[in-house]
């Protein structure tokens, strides 16, 4: 299996699907409306790192729709047990978010997410 390595987020942006493009740009402007939080591309997705170690990945590598994974979400979960509903799959570490469309972003209340990561106490491990 070989992973495509990205040079730059322009190289990213055109290497997605119309469909994948417009889900992408709309959860990048969410997740840069946020003070400090950093963007980055690592080999085939697209990641932002909170201040306080909360990190969320966007993976769109042969996935029919984009996937939003939140890590160290499973400790958030025993803090919050009503957020279990929000996620399509919750591992040990990491909570995964299927976006079809543009839509699912509202419906799934990602804009929320985002927020709820910035108040997340830091270096949140999973024990």
């Amino acid at each position: 299996m070989s992973h495509n390595r990205y040079v730059s987020l322009n190289d990213y942006m055109d290497n997605l699907s119309d469909d994948h493009r417009l889900v992408i740009e709309s959860l990048r402007s969410i997740f840069l409306e946020i003070e400090w939080v950093n963007e980055s591309i690592r080999r085939d997705c697209l990641h932002f790192k909170y201040p306080n170690w909360m990190r969320v990945y966007i993976n769109t590598k042969s996935q029919k729709y984009p996937v939003l994974w939140v890590s160290r979400w499973a400790k958030m979960i025993k803090m919050y047990p009503m957020l279990v509903g929000m996620f399509d799959e919750v591992m040990k570490v990491v909570g995964k978010i299927i976006l079809p469309d543009v839509n699912s972003i509202e419906s799934k209340w990602i804009t929320a997410l985002a927020d709820l990561c910035t108040q997340m106490p830091n270096k949140l491990w999973v024990l």
